[in-house]
């Protein structure tokens, strides 16, 4: 597991997928998702860049790239806008949560 940002942006990429220890309970719409954590009871209502994240996560696990990309498609952000940094941010605050689990990409 890789807890920190400093850490998280010391990897070239990462490999997303949802947590096994937290059991989570996926339900994406059209605009948010909904995300439950059986372990501890908590439901997180998640929407925008977050949504897409747990969409991608939600089948099969995905590399830190491989969602800026995914997000430059479908967003349209500001040229000033740091999507890289929130994204980070974002990840590291789900993982906190035990919503999804971080790890170093073998094949990067």
């Amino acid at each position: 597991m890789i807890n920190g940002q400093d850490l998280l942006k010391s990897f070239v990429d990462l490999k997303l997928k949802k947590t096994e220890s937290a059991f989570p309970v996926f339900f994406c719409g059209e605009d948010e998702c909904v995300v439950y954590n059986q372990l501890t009871g908590s439901t997180h209502l998640i929407n925008g860049i977050g949504t897409e994240i747990f969409r991608a996560i939600s089948e099969n696990a995905s590399t830190r790239s491989d969602l800026l990309q995914n997000l430059d498609s479908i967003f349209d952000f500001p040229v000033d806008f740091d999507v890289e940094g929130f994204l980070d941010n974002l990840i590291l605050e789900y993982h906190k949560l035990g919503l999804l689990d971080v790890m170093e990409n073998s094949l990067a």
